[in-house]
């Protein structure tokens, strides 16, 4: 008898440990002690935490803010238009609403996801040139677009120093990013003005570009001593300045003679970097990368006085990878080099709203958009035409 009421106490206890619902009835005081351990509210009925609480003033506050500075949400991006719909990408959780011209909703969709797809982009070459594409070998372009080719992406490459002519967009089996002594930049971006992800690209080689000096020029730390070696022998050495540039001339006596030794020899340099093919990438949000060929050997022929400086530029190739998240544009920057890069792996922003037209349109009808957020802020109104 004594087991069996142990055994049924026990059973109570457990049954009141691992109930879900307490029931309260009349006057119930903490006595002045905090209650913990909220769950945030599901019912009309349910309390409110103070971090809950918090964050929808805050949201509120935002909300307000934006409407006094006049801040709508932003319009929908439009991929694809026809008599009979409309696709395109918009924030997540807003409403996109297609209008007719005279102010009659034709369709609407809630924008429920926010997916990627995935893209390589300049993997496949057909006679030295995108595939697909209608650009031609050994010629020089200021744009590459990907959508001619068979990923048709919406990437594309922008060369933005167009204020001098060296230098640009080559294909010969591979994408070229062409400088010389000044250094080009190139954008990439998405061409909607959507954020991607720029995950990786292979660069297969620096070749050497106009690394034609007349002295020994480079960057080091503003103040850095640098020393250059010929052979196992101290050449020179000179101290940065306060841009962090420096020289050393191959005339070290000036007397009208370089003073490099005659034939072919090793080179290294201490405290600094020479100039030389090299290539940087920076992304929308400040990370960098930079990709050098050091200088590997020289030669000096006192007969004319030729000097070359020999860059390897195979020393730096290989798959570069990124983790950096969605970013509006990478930047390309090239210098003395020909930077020959294939397979850009990037991801691109998907659809996400999808519209159907009722009464479907005709061509020629043009056709307003808005996006709509949770709180029934409206963005500004697009205006389309079917083509």
């Amino acid at each position: 008898m004594k087991k069996n009421l142990t055994l049924s106490f026990v059973l109570f206890i457990i049954s009141i440990g691992t109930s879900q619902v307490i029931k309260l009835n009349g006057e119930v005081s903490a006595e002045n002690n905090l209650v913990k351990n909220l769950a945030d509210p599901v019912d009309d009925q349910d309390a409110v935490t103070k971090a809950f609480l918090q964050a929808k003033i805050d949201e509120l506050t935002l909300r307000i803010e934006n409407l006094e500075k006049g801040i709508l949400p932003d319009s929908p991006i439009v991929f694809s238009l026809s008599v009979d719909g409309v696709t395109g990408y918009s924030t997540l959780g807003n409403y996109v609403t297609a209008y007719a011209i005279n102010g009659n909703i034709i369709g609407s969709a809630e924008v429920q996801t926010e997916n990627n797809s995935n893209y390589v982009i300049l993997d496949d070459f057909t006679d030295d040139v995108p595939t697909g594409t209608n650009y031609q070998e050994l010629m020089y372009y200021d744009t590459y677009s990907d959508a001619g080719s068979i990923d048709g992406s919406r990437f594309e490459i922008n060369r933005l120093t167009t204020d001098f002519t060296v230098g640009g967009i080559l294909f010969y089996g591979t994408l070229e990013l062409n400088s010389t002594s000044d250094a080009n930049v190139f954008r990439l971006t998405d061409s909607s003005g959507l954020p991607f992800k720029f995950n990786s690209f292979r660069l297969d080689y620096l070749e050497e570009y106009g690394a034609y000096f007349q002295e020994f020029i480079g960057s080091a730390d503003p103040g850095k001593t640098v020393e250059i070696y010929i052979g196992d022998n101290l050449f020179s050495s000179t101290v940065a300045d306060e841009n962090g540039e420096w020289k050393i001339p191959f005339d070290t006596d000036n007397d009208g003679n370089s003073d490099v030794p005659e034939g072919c020899n090793s080179i290294s340099i201490s405290g600094g970097e020479h100039y030389g093919p090299s290539l940087k990438v920076t992304f929308s949000n400040g990370y960098k990368e930079i990709y050098r060929s050091l200088p590997e050997g020289i030669c000096h022929f006192g007969i004319d006085g030729y000097t070359r400086i020999s860059f390897p530029g195979y020393n730096v190739g290989g798959t570069k990878s990124f983790s950096q998240g969605m970013v509006d544009w990478v930047d390309f920057e090239s210098h003395y080099t020909k930077a020959k890069i294939i397979d850009i792996n990037l991801d691109q922003l998907e659809s996400n709203f999808d519209i159907s037209f009722n009464p479907p349109q005709i061509i020629g009808n043009s056709i307003l958009l808005s996006s709509t957020d949770q709180y029934g802020t409206e963005s500004e109104r697009i205006g389309i035409t079917i083509e």
